[in-house]
């Protein structure tokens, strides 16, 4: 009997929701990423990576892990829709449907 040296690889939606399963990774051996990608409305998912504050991805859905240490993966972010829709809101409030439909068109139109 041999005992196999294992490491924990967790994953953070930082922000997201639907983060996977943490997964097993056995020493000297790669490790498949989770292919399952966790969703952030408004945001678009670039891939893992070990900061949460990373603004590229270091590991892709699918990719390889190889190292030999627990980490924690977190999900890498990029805002899509370019423009604020609080902005919309703001005008419903003080101004006309019109003008919030303009500053929507703008935002998402760019």
């Amino acid at each position: 009997w041999t005992a196999f040296q294992t490491f924990t690889v967790r994953y953070d939606a930082n922000g997201g929701t639907g983060t996977p399963l943490p997964q097993e990774k056995l020493i000297d051996t790669d490790l498949t990423v989770t292919a399952t990608r966790p969703r952030r409305t408004g945001y678009a998912f670039l891939g893992w990576a070990e900061s949460p504050d990373a603004r590229t991805a270091q590991y892709a859905p699918g990719g390889v892990y190889k190292a030999n240490s627990d980490a924690v993966l977190y999900a890498v972010w990029e805002r899509v829709g370019g423009g604020t829709l609080p902005d919309a809101a703001a005008a419903l409030k003080g101004g006309s449907p019109y003008e919030a439909a303009v500053i929507v068109k703008s935002a998402v139109g760019r």
